[in-house]
Formats: C-alpha cells, structure tokens, sequence
C-alpha cells in the first residue's frame, strides 16, 4: 500500500503527482511541496477544501482524482470539493469523508454560503479555473473561513501569468496576516 502522497497521488493518477499516464507533464506538487508541508497534519481531523474537480478528457474515470488522494492521505479528515459543472459534481461517488458541491469559485456569495455551512477549512488549494479574477475572488471570499494556524494555496499561477501576478500583487499588498511563497512553479502558499 502506497504510504507517501506522492505513491497515493500516482496510484490515484492525479497530475499532483510526479508521474501520471493521462498526461506528459505532471506538476510533481506531492513530492516537491505538499508532503513537507502537509506532513503534521496527516492523522489530525479537520476539513479542507479543493477547488476544482479534475475530469480529464482522456481519462474520464479520474474525477475526483485529487480529492481521493487527499481522502486516502488525511484519514481522519473530511474532504470537500466543489466544480461549477453539474455533470462533474454528479460524477464524484460522495462518501462520509469525501463530497463535491456544485459551487461557482468566480461567485463571492456562493463561495461565502459554502464557508459559513461547512466550514471552517484547515486546508484550502484552489485548482479550479487559473483564471486571476476567480482565485482572486476565491481568496477574499473563503479567507475568513480559513483555520489560524490553517493554510490557503493557489495552483498554477502562471496559466495567465502577467494577469493573474497583477491580481495576487495587489490583494496580497492588503493583506498584512498573509505571507506569500514564491514556490518555482509559481505558486502561493498563505498560511493563516
């Protein structure tokens, strides 16, 4: 059985991992960032958030890819995910741990219904449309659902590169609590 989240991230063929078979370039995020920073966490109870739910085109039984890996990492903790197309919320098998909800990251007051019924969030990774003004949207509207000591990370930052800079550069420069990380992909980790 597959112990590091890198070895579940390829057994769940999550492009999180270093190697997938769906895709040429996998981001190697597991292996290069989240295993060291998420490590503490791995047996505590907390619920954390994706935004975002992987449906492949070429490999369609992966939905919710991530979002297994996540649930076979945290065992102790509850996994939410939220996409804003109904065919792929409806796709996701929910379990006990693990439920997607159809939920539209660019929709402040979606966004802010979904924080007040299930939050308060430890982890919080936006993998949803890389588009500036939605992470941006994301960010102020679920900061505050967001643990202290909890963290909030936003994938692949350089879909729309000058754009999406411009966005973070300025909510960033507002926000005194946060502290970013250049990470070389680049990405941001805020912890709370």
């Amino acid at each position: 059985m597959p112990t590091s989240l890198n070895e579940i991230a390829r057994r769940y063929q999550t492009d999180k991992a270093d190697v997938v078979d769906w895709k040429p370039h996998a981001h190697d995020y597991c292996r290069k960032h989240y295993e060291r920073l998420l490590e503490p966490w791995r047996n505590d109870a907390f619920t954390m958030l994706e935004i975002g739910i992987c449906a492949p085109r070429r490999f369609p039984e992966g939905v919710g890819a991530s979002l297994a890996m996540w649930c076979a990492y945290f065992q102790r903790g509850t996994i939410l995910g939220i996409d804003n197309r109904q065919e792929v919320v409806s796709k996701l098998v929910s379990s006990t741990r693990m439920r997607a909800y159809l939920c539209d990251q660019s929709d402040a007051s979606q966004l802010q219904q979904l924080g007040r019924e299930q939050g308060p969030f430890r982890l919080i990774i936006d993998d949803g449309s890389h588009q500036g003004m939605h992470q941006y949207t994301s960010l102020v509207a679920l900061w505050p659902f967001l643990e202290p000591g909890g963290m909030y990370v936003v994938e692949d930052l350089l879909a729309y590169p000058e754009y999406n800079w411009r966005c973070f550069a300025h909510l960033l420069s507002s926000m005194s609590a946060a502290v970013a990380y250049n990470l070389p992909e680049p990405d941001v980790i805020l912890p709370a």
